[in-house]
């Protein structure tokens, strides 16, 4: 999996500079890269013998632009030590693109390919970060992810026939009624000033 984003936004510091909260704008880039390596199934077992392995790949895709804020509290020394609570909040507007090379279906020769212009994300983080020495710092994050798309097409190759030179390729395109990715991550980092 991959996330990349790029924003811009302005820093308005409050309460004696012990509060910021910073307005964004931006872009972002996530993705999703999945193999399945051990099919099982009844439907796997059944077409077993048209397989070449029996490995299936799906790569996702969610792209757009965003707006959100990042805000930070520093709430003073505690034993000498410094104490900062941060977090952001980002609302997404995306495109969803997928595709897939999905073994348990022996029908679609080309996999099958996911498209929506109208998906949407949420992504909202917080975490607690202490300076417990005069250059280094511990931080404690959590990080969660809510995707999701709709009213697309699930577009894919049932058939394909020659004669001669000449190929004919069949396609069938459906709705794409609902897509679903979520995601929570919890972080420890640990850093040093110099």
């Amino acid at each position: 999996v991959y996330d990349a984003k790029i924003a811009v936004g302005y820093q308005f510091k409050m309460c004696d500079s012990s509060f910021t909260l910073s307005p964004l704008v931006g872009y972002s880039w996530h993705g999703q890269h999945l193999k399945d390596r051990h099919l099982r199934g009844d439907y796997y077992n059944y077409f077993c013998d048209y397989y070449d392995g029996n490995h299936s790949k799906y790569h996702a895709r969610w792209n757009g632009p965003f707006i959100g804020f990042d805000f930070e509290y520093y709430f003073g020394c505690w034993c000498d030590w410094d104490w900062q609570i941060f977090g952001a909040y980002e609302f997404h507007w995306a495109e969803y693109h997928a595709k897939a090379d999905w073994n348990l279906r022996p029908d679609l020769f080309d996999g099958f390919h996911h498209r929506s212009r109208r998906a949407y994300g949420h992504y909202f983080d917080i975490g607690v970060k202490w300076d417990f020495c005069e250059c280094w710092t511990l931080a404690v994050k959590g990080e969660f992810q809510w995707w999701w798309a709709k009213h697309g097409h699930d577009r894919a190759r049932f058939f394909e026939e020659s004669f001669g030179d000449v190929e004919t390729d069949c396609y069938v395109t459906i709705p794409l009624e609902h897509v679903r990715w979520d995601s929570a991550a919890v972080s420890v980092s640990l850093g040093m000033v110099f």
